[in-house]
């Protein structure tokens, strides 16, 4: 069959070039090669990167040495492939003579191009370190692009997920935050929790008659009221988790009288099948809502405990922390990097029984989350960039939030169209530039002999000799000339074939359906001389003009992109943002080829593709950007644009890595070529090819008879019936060893066994293995000459179609030795024995960081403990300065790390011994300090909390107001009572003396004491912790004093002595701050006042000078005079404040947060700074 008997119809382009490339096939004479009646066939060259171009190099010789090759209207070619397609195509052009010429140049075993091709087998990196050196130093500048591309998208999440931080501090002001318990993300968690119970409840009521969903309905909310009704304290004796319970079974309840209407309405508008998809659907958008709500407000978590360590190590503690993250940090890009093209690989199933793709799936995810958090970490630092873990600064988030939103837009819109940036910050052009200049650049040649202009001084299909391999320019140099425009390349112009290159536009949501592609997630794209073919659809008519600007070199790179973020039916989300992260991709983002293609309206391209690549959400063929890789992920046969033109006779070398000649790709082909064109291609017996074929039927198996063949078998046939009733064949060419092969091909096959099927990942050839590879090729293609191309579809329909047999589970017994040796080669080929050792020493590194950090921490406290006992072993029976200083080392130990059981132990032992010296301390400053250490580890975990829950008890406890019910109450209480109407009974006098608790007369102002409260130790990172939860007991009653303060009225001070006095014995304890001296000598007078009102006072700290001892930031002082109190002090601290009055007028109580008062029995009084003092500025309420 001819041209026309052959081509479709609306194949006009396929037509017109084939009578072109047969019109300039002559001879000598000018006569044409091939007759007009002679059948169009096609040459299908697979994938296999360096592996696949070598053998196809051997198989084109062969073809040519057998007088054959010209007869192949058609090249169809695949990555590997592509590389020796693209060769030979660029041999057809005015210097190398007529299509004659090629072939006989191909054939000569002393030609030019086979000394340059054979010497540039380790293509990507051909002079050792230098070129080692240059891919570092592209990878690092890519690396560092694509890292802060992701920190601009990354900055966008952050202010999204710390917006209800700075909308609460903009609407509320810079003085007051509200008390969160958690992240205000897990706030917003019951609205969709309403919504799924409403829609629940909906969905079942949908069947229930009026009357009986509404009977449902009012018993619901009956019993839920009343449910309702017990759960608040003051109706029920109900406590503690029954209370809860009750609360909860109520909240579920009540929303069925919600779910009832949804459904009486439902009822009146849609059938009831439409009404349950509509509920189900709602339930599942309140699903996903609670998850986004899980999520933000876990990310808001974890990145405000990352960036307290950030401001940590700043700060010069966790010294191991960067060693620490840097070396898993490096481990876990080793391992993406190692498995990312182990996963692209054919052989991937061999290599391993781990699941690969899922362990790279997860690793990436861990990857996203990881890089995630740390910009999370980053902006949470800049909006409270300080070392206040009080988040007192965090009023002023909104001041910061605007700036970063308005930097980062200006940002995206200036670049956010540069879409180019993500191709360069890929492997892309390292890849197309090293295949431009060892497989295009056979074209380059000088225009005159002497000529420098091209790489190669005469055509490369000469003989070589010294002289013309001296003037070769190296591959080290990119040369003009090397690479040519799509436009302009047309083999077939000069009689060469129609080269037609397949790649794959990435498509994991149907364009059609809008639904998540499963399955291929890519289609088919072909793209030549004819134009831009995609899916079953032949060259588009006006496809051309879409090519312009683009290269042969680019798209032959990216026909071979087999490792990437889109990999058709291996893209994985997670294993899509690990290459994206690594910076190990090949991809290519290309602007839509269609003539009719949408266009992008918004100037984002970059960005909404980035985000599209990193988490595997390619939207195909109709958007205006493709995301394009290797042919290979759709078919890596090369086989399914040759079906689209129903040739009769195609020849497939099939080089896909193959060690258990499955026919993988094979299998992948038949089963879309029957889905997608109709074509069902079926495998004829080698049995009954013996009376057709001769002795060569010895040579032919099928795919399930080869793995077990003899060792003589390397071809199969099959036969194809096309959709038409048109008939053709398929004669596949498979590499493997046979008998007959010369003496260093068979010595490299038995020291290497999987020879020829080793792993593609292997792109760096050694002369031996690129001999090994092209001999094979021109051994085996020496099987095909034109008796077999004449008869090879009359053979396949004469012969019979050859039974599948079914597949057995588990390895065939033979196969069994081999496993292990097949295993290990696949690893080690993977990995690399380099990669394995970097991954090993990196984890090592790490762990052994962390092991040295362990017992440089153990070591430190062991030593600051002894020094302690010493120093009470040498101090006798007396608490020393000396003894105070050794404590507080070992108090800030305490604070800066989270202790062992043993190590509280300790301290409790210190605590035990101390608190025997404090009685016989004369020193009232010191006595006072004993006091302090005794209460604080007298427990285990006072005060020792570690670093992250420090961290987290900050993020749950801002700075708050009291809730209204607390300031109603407040305000009743201290409101001016009317003047009492007969005396009041004199005040207690002073207490008794106690052990730690200093006796002071009254109006004898104490020594001044600095002791760090509660709430002042949490606004400090590094400053001492909380006071014991168990003050000293409180003293027997005082026996009737003759005198007493009359500072505050007699009404008052009874009031104080009854509030505050408790019936357990327990007093509470009064800590006093100020912001600077000059508040000293009024406090020490109030407080002088304050102790024969049988309340313990320990003293005065001025917390400006504490904060400049920490080196930390002083908390925001007080507008007002305030009393800080603990769960148990609502009545002392309202009837101190009111007794207060007449020496600070208005005072203020608030409760402490909950994290914040280590004992019930705590009160804080809090003195404003007097004006013009240096107490640090803003202020509190």
């Amino acid at each position: 069959m001819g041209i026309e008997q052959t081509l479709p119809a609306g194949a006009s382009r396929d037509r017109d070039a084939v009578a072109e490339r047969r019109a300039a096939l002559t001879d000598a004479d000018g006569k044409p090669l091939l007759a007009a009646d002679a059948p169009v066939i096609g040459l299908a060259l697979s994938g296999g990167g360096i592996r696949s171009a070598t053998f196809c190099l051997g198989l084109l010789r062969a073809l040519a040495k057998r007088g054959v090759l010209h007869r192949f209207d058609y090249l169809s070619t695949v990555s590997g492939g592509g590389y020796i397609g693209a060769m030979f195509g660029r041999l057809f052009h005015r210097g190398s003579g007529t299509a004659r010429d090629v072939e006989a140049g191909l054939a000569d075993d002393r030609s030019l191009l086979l000394w340059w091709l054979r010497n540039n087998g380790r293509f990507l990196l051909p002079s050792g370190g230098k070129d080692i050196l240059q891919a570092f130093a592209g990878q690092c500048r890519s690396f560092v692009a694509t890292q802060f591309e992701v920190m601009v998208v990354s900055m966008f999440l952050a202010c999204a997920v710390v917006l209800p931080h700075a909308a609460y501090s903009w609407v509320l002001g810079p003085s007051s935050v509200p008390l969160v318990g958690v992240t205000l993300w897990w706030w917003l968690l019951p609205l969709p929790a309403a919504a799924a119970l409403a829609a629940s409840y909906g969905y079942w009521m949908l069947g229930m008659g009026p009357g009986g969903g509404f009977a449902v309905a009012l018993l619901a909310t009956v019993l839920g009221g009343y449910l309702a009704w017990l759960g608040f304290p003051s109706s029920t004796p109900l406590d503690g988790a029954l209370l809860w319970v009750v609360r909860g079974v109520a909240l579920v309840i009540l929303p069925v009288v919600v779910g009832w209407l949804f459904a009486t309405v439902s009822n009146r508008r849609r059938s009831q099948e439409e009404s349950r998809v509509v509920y189900t659907k709602a339930l599942a958008v309140s699903f996903g809502a609670a998850g986004i709500f899980l999520l933000l407000g876990g990310l808001d978590t974890e990145g405000w405990l990352l960036r307290d360590v950030f401001l940590a190590v700043l700060h010069g503690e966790w010294q191991f922390a960067l060693p620490w993250g840097v070396g898993w940090t490096s481990l876990l890009v080793i391992i993406a990097r190692a498995i990312a093209p182990l996963l692209s690989s054919k052989d991937r199933i061999a290599a391993t029984g781990l699941p690969l793709e899922t362990l790279g799936n997860l690793i990436g995810m861990a990857l996203v989350l990881l890089v995630t958090v740390f910009w999370l970490g980053v902006f949470q630092m800049i909006l409270l960039p300080n070392d206040d873990t009080s988040l007192m600064g965090l009023p002023s988030a909104y001041l910061y939030l605007p700036v970063v939103v308005v930097a980062g837009l200006l940002f995206l819109l200036l670049t956010g169209n540069q879409l180019q940036q993500l191709n360069r910050s890929s492997l892309h052009y390292f890849y197309r530039s090293r295949l431009a200049r060892t497989y295009l650049s056979v074209g380059n040649v000088a225009a005159a002999e002497g000529d420098a202009a091209g790489r190669f001084p005469a055509s490369p299909l000469v003989e070589t000799s010294r002289a013309l391999s001296a003037a070769t320019q190296r591959v080290t140099d990119l040369l003009p000339g090397d690479d040519v425009a799509l436009g302009d390349y047309r083999p077939h112009a000069a009689g060469g074939p129609v080269h037609l290159i397949n790649c794959c536009i990435n498509q994991t949501t149907d364009d059609r359906t809008g639904m998540y592609n499963a399955d291929r997630k890519g289609v088919s794209l072909t793209v030549g001389p004819l134009g831009v073919e995609t899916g079953t659809q032949l060259p588009d008519v006006s496809s051309p003009s879409t090519l312009e600007g683009t290269t042969l070199a680019e798209w032959v790179a990216i026909s071979g992109a087999a490792v990437g973020s889109g990999m058709g039916s291996f893209t994985r989300p997670g294993v899509a943002a690990m290459t994206f992260l690594s910076g190990f991709r090949l991809g290519y983002w290309q602007r839509s080829l269609l003539a009719n293609a949408a266009r992008s309206r918004v100037g984002l391209a970059k960005y909404v593709s980035m985000l599209q690549e990193m988490f595997a959400r390619f939207p195909g063929l109709n958007a205006p950007y493709w995301y394009l890789s290797d042919g290979g992920h759709f078919d890596n046969t090369g086989v399914y644009a040759l079906l689209k033109r129903r040739l009769p006779l195609i020849v497939l070398a099939d080089c896909g890595a193959d060690p258990q000649y499955r026919f993988g790709d094979v299998e992948n082909l038949v089963r879309k070529a029957r889905i997608d064109h109709g074509a069902l291609i079926e495998f004829v017996d080698p049995a009954s090819l013996a009376a057709v074929a001769g002795p060569l039927a010895a040579r032919f198996a099928t795919p399930a008879s080869m793995a077990t063949d003899d060792g003589q078998a390397c071809l199969s046939l099959a036969r194809i019936t096309y959709a038409e009733g048109l008939r053709g064949a398929l004669l596949v060419v498979k590499p493997r060893v046979v008998s007959d092969l010369d003496l260093d091909i068979a010595g490299y096959g038995g020291r290497h066994p999987d020879f020829p099927q080793q792993s593609t990942l292997n792109q760096f050839f050694s002369e031996e293995e690129w001999e090994a590879y092209c001999a094979l090729g021109l051994s085996l293609g020496g099987l095909i000459d034109a008796s077999v191309l004449d008869a090879a579809t009359s053979w396949a329909w004469q012969a019979d179609v050859a039974p599948m047999p079914a597949p057995t589970p588990g390895p065939q017994a033979g196969d069994a030795p081999k496993a292990p040796r097949r295993l290990a080669a696949t690893i080690g080929t993977s990995l690399g024995a380099g990669a394995v050792l970097t991954s090993v020493l990196a984890g090592w590194q790490a762990w052994s960081d962390y092991q040295k950090h362990l017992d440089a921490q153990d070591a430190e406290f062991v030593r600051d403990a002894n020094a302690v006992f010493d120093e009470i072993s040498r101090a006798g029976s007396t608490f020393t300065k000396k003894l105070d200083f050794q404590i507080e080392v070992l108090r800030g130990f305490a604070n800066r790390h989270d202790l062992s059981s043993g190590q509280q132990a300790t301290l409790r032992d210190i605590a035990e011994q101390v608190s025997a010296l404090c009685g016989k301390t004369a020193d009232e400053d010191l006595q006072n300090q004993c006091g302090n250490v005794a209460a604080r580890w007298s427990s285990v975990g006072a005060g020792v909390s570690s670093y992250w829950k420090n961290s987290l008890a900050t993020y749950a406890n801002w700075p708050t107001r009291p809730s209204a019910a607390e300031v109603t109450a407040t305000a009743v209480a201290m409101a001016p009572e009317p003047a009492p109407t007969m005396a009041a009974p004199p005040p207690p006098p002073p207490p008794m003396a106690m052990p730690g608790v200093p006796v002071t007369a009254a109006g004898e102002p104490p020594p001044p004491v600095e002791v760090a409260s509660a709430s002042a130790a949490h606004t400090r990172p590094r400053t001492p912790p909380p006071l014991s939860r168990t003050p000293p007991p409180a003293p027997p009653p005082p026996p009737p004093a003759e005198a007493a303060p009359t500072a505050a009225p007699a009404t008052r001070t009874t009031e104080v002595a009854q509030k505050c006095t408790r019936s357990d014995g327990r007093s509470f304890t009064l800590y006093t701050q100020i912001y600077d001296e000059a508040q000293r000598a009024a406090a020490l007078d109030l407080l002088s006042r304050v102790r024969p009102l049988g309340i313990v006072v320990q003293g005065v700290e001025n917390v400006t000078a504490t904060a400049q001892r920490n080196q930390s930031k002083p908390p925001i002082p007080w507008r007002r005079p305030t009393l800080l109190y603990g769960p148990e002090g609502l009545a002392c601290a309202q009837a101190l404040a009111r007794w207060m009055q007449s020496d600070l007028g208005t005072v203020q109580a608030l409760p402490l947060p909950a994290s914040m008062a280590s004992s019930g029995t705590v009160i804080e009084l809090w003195l404003p700074a007097s004006a013009g003092s240096d107490a640090p500025a803003g202020a509190r309420p």
